[in-house]
């Protein structure tokens, strides 16, 4: 092959390359198009209806179109002649197919047609001629569809979260199916459990997984493990073997650890808020306690003691425990234990307690809270906060023991009732509201707050002051007719609060406001205390 042959093949190789760089790179974009075009109907669909797999399927039509265009444009890639069409159509004047048909011929015609040829591909600027680019307009209609498919792949909505939820309940049934057939395996080979044990046991792991399938909440599976582990823990009380008592034991374990230790600690932050709510209230304070220490005779006999106060309770105390029970069941959220207390919180108010259901109930919460491996560390300060942060200012009465109460006169001026410097009588002054008002438990001292003014109000006597005087003190009455006069009383803030809240709480009782206004203006009322 001559020297002119070999400079036109050449050439031919090197814009053979560039042109099978454009068709390939077009094919990509356009397999693209057609893979986004798809993959943005999936994920725009998913923010509407709950479907996982959207981006799995789009991630897959994606890579499998720029794979298949790639093949395509190998199979379809041009020969040498409609490269050299493709060249000439660039400024060679054909130029190039003629010399390709030329090839190894040596007339003289042949030679000076391909060196002419030579002379004008030397010059000739392949970059410029045949440069590599998209076509525009596919590259328009690219980013349209990138831009839709990026709105489906990153807004969130609810339907996406409840497709995360429900593959994630999936994967977690499969695992705890998986170790049931392991557990189901095991029990078939061992040696220590008799036949009818044997059966009874996979007839049981059989329900549960059952049960496992079905289920359609993380919830719903939690039961079905629970059930199964207290089918377990009743044949291991059964088995008189101690082998087999180990065996059943071990199995409970490996089936339920990681399942038990999430409810455990689910359990204790319920029971905390729970402890930390009736701790609010001056009569609930030991059943807080009992729940503190996790202990089913204590909580039984808190819960004795409680039914017993009942009965000889002021309708005050009654509404205030009947409040603490409502709020306590608002952060149960075991099902069963928050019906009971708000059963509990609709009875005290006749002087009852449902006090086997409560026990129950508030029982197994305890035993689940305390196999949590952080209980110690959640729960040791738990009393502590409550009792020196929630007995701050959060009294319900206002007993003066210093002497000085807040007397008011029956006149129709100001009257002004005041023990002397040195009476340190022990008073028990104001109650908070009424007669029926509760006192603050504990012997804090806490600042006076402002004098209100009651307009109409006559309820102010002197025999409200029960501290005696000693010798220096001294007590005046001052009547007068100048300035305003009307009937009522100047008395501290605090012995009037606890009428407004106690008649805004027993009339929300009685309305028909929805639960979340009613809790709004009990949350305003705590506010003003």
């Amino acid at each position: 092959m001559s020297k002119l042959d070999l400079e036109i093949k050449n050439f031919l190789k090197k814009t053979g390359l560039r042109i099978k760089v454009n068709l390939g790179l077009n094919y990509v974009l356009v397999g693209l198009i057609v893979s986004l075009a798809l993959a943005s109907v999936l994920m725009i669909s998913s923010l509407f209806m709950p479907f996982y797999e959207a981006k799995y399927i789009s991630i897959f039509f994606i890579i499998s179109s720029i794979i298949i265009s790639i093949i395509i444009s190998i199979i379809k890639r041009p020969n040498i002649k409609e490269i050299a069409i493709l060249s000439d159509s660039k400024g060679l004047e054909e130029r190039l197919i003629t010399s390709l048909e030329l090839l190894e011929k040596t007339e003289n015609l042949a030679i000076l047609q391909k060196e002419d040829t030579v002379k004008r591909i030397k010059k000739y600027d392949i970059k410029k001629n045949l440069p590599i680019r998209f076509n525009k307009s596919l590259l328009v209609v690219l980013c349209i569809l990138l831009a839709i498919f990026s709105v489906g792949a990153f807004v969130k909505t609810d339907a996406k979260q409840i497709a995360f939820e429900k593959n994630q309940l999936k994967k977690y049934e499969e695992k705890k199916i998986k170790k049931l057939d392991e557990e189901k395996k095991k029990v078939e080979n061992n040696k220590n459990l008799k036949e009818e044990e044997k059966k009874e046991l996979e007839a049981e792991i059989e329900k549960a997984k059952k049960e496992i399938k079905t289920a359609e909440t993380k919830k719903e599976l939690e039961k079905a493990l629970e059930k199964l582990d207290k089918k377990l823990e009743k044949l291991e009380q059964g088995v008189k073997d101690k082998e087999a008592k180990k065996d059943l034991a071990k199995m409970r374990e490996d089936i339920l650890e990681s399942s038990r230790e999430k409810r455990s600690a689910v359990a204790l932050k319920e029971l905390n808020k729970i402890s930390t709510e009736l701790n609010k209230n001056k009569d609930a304070k030991e059943l807080s306690k009992a729940l503190d220490s996790k202990d089913k005779e204590k909580i039984a006999e808190a819960l004795k003691n409680l039914n017993e106060k009942l009965k000889n309770m002021s309708e005050a105390d009654k509404s205030s425990l009947s409040k603490a029970l409502k709020n306590a069941a608002l952060n149960a959220d075991n099902d069963k234990l928050k019906e009971a207390l708000e059963k509990a919180s609709e009875m005290t108010k006749n002087g009852e307690l449902n006090e086997s259901d409560l026990n129950q109930d508030l029982s197994d919460l305890s035993e689940m809270a305390s196999l949590s491996s952080g209980e110690q560390n959640s729960g040791s300060g738990l009393n502590s906060d409550k009792e020196n942060g929630k007995n701050n200012g959060s009294g319900e009465g206002e007993g003066s023991g210093n002497g000085s109460g807040n007397g008011s006169g029956n006149g129709s001026g100001n009257a002004l009732g005041s023990g002397g410097s040195g009476g340190q009588g022990q008073g028990n002054g104001w109650n908070k509201g009424s007669k029926e008002g509760l006192n603050k438990d504990g012997a804090s001292q806490t600042k006076p707050k402002e004098e209100v003014f009651i307009k109409g109000r006559n309820n102010g006597k002197d025999g409200n002051l029960k501290g005696n005087k000693n010798e220096s003190g001294n007590s005046q009455t001052t009547e007068t007719d100048s300035g305003i006069n009307q009937r009522g009383e100047s008395v501290n803030y605090d012995s009037v609060i606890g009428d407004y809240s106690k008649e805004a709480y027993d009339g929300l009782e009685s309305s028909s406001l929805p639960e979340g206004m009613k809790d709004a203006i009990k949350s305003y009322f705590e506010g003003l205390q």
